[in-house]
């Protein structure tokens, strides 16, 4: 009777992380770990299935947060802009008046920048 050669198991980890600066000098981590028990013979494919599944998935996160964060700011822009007075000249308001007053509008303005692309995630 023909015997079976038993391939030893082998565990395989892969990780994938990636750090956002924020604004207000904060910084945000998305991380994912995968690991998997396989064949000596399929370690090497599945570390770069597990690889490109924790990228994938780091990716997706950065995502969603970014979505997130744009859908606080236009709720955020759109209080500011229920205020029209602002943008009208206030009876007796000197030029020097306007021009802090237009200055100061464009810093929260400034404020409401998104990023509207996904990263680039280096490997």
């Amino acid at each position: 009777m023909p015997t079976k050669k038993i391939e030893k198991l082998v565990e395989v980890a892969r990780s994938f992380s990636y750090k956002k600066s924020l604004p207000n000098y904060e910084n945000i981590d998305f991380f994912c770990s995968q690991k998997a028990e396989v064949p000596e013979s399929q370690a090497e494919k599945k570390s770069e299935e597990l690889y490109e599944f924790c990228r994938k998935e780091v990716s997706k996160s950065v995502l969603k947060y970014q979505e997130e964060k744009l859908e606080e700011q236009k709720k955020a822009l759109k209080i500011q802009n229920t205020t029209p007075t602002d943008w009208h000249d206030p009876p007796g308001e000197t030029d020097i008046e306007k021009t802090e007053r237009f200055s100061k509008l464009e810093e929260l303005r400034g404020e409401q920048k998104v990023e509207k692309e996904l990263p680039i995630i280096q490997e």
